[in-house]
């Protein structure tokens, strides 16, 4: 899951408000969406993913779902 960096579920279903280290997760789902949990932004999906380059202009929304990092997706986050 890229919110929380646990395996098991996919993000779209993912309930979860902390990481497995207890830290709070930057993200959450919103009607299937990832969005910030700070004020319901959208979050670019593509970008948390290493494999698959985003494309796509919009640089606010290229933050890592579990951290806010703007230098790392959430699959290369420190963690993960």
């Amino acid at each position: 899951c890229v919110i929380c960096l646990r395996s098991g579920h996919k993000y779209s279903s993912c309930n979860e408000e902390t990481t497995q280290k207890g830290q709070q997760t930057f993200a959450k789902s919103r009607d299937g969406k990832l969005v910030r949990r700070d004020n319901n932004s959208p979050l670019c999906f593509f970008y948390q993913l290493a494999r698959k380059p985003c494309r796509d202009n919009h640089p606010d929304q290229h933050l890592c779902a579990a951290c806010g990092s703007r230098d790392h997706g959430a699959s290369n986050h420190k963690s993960a």
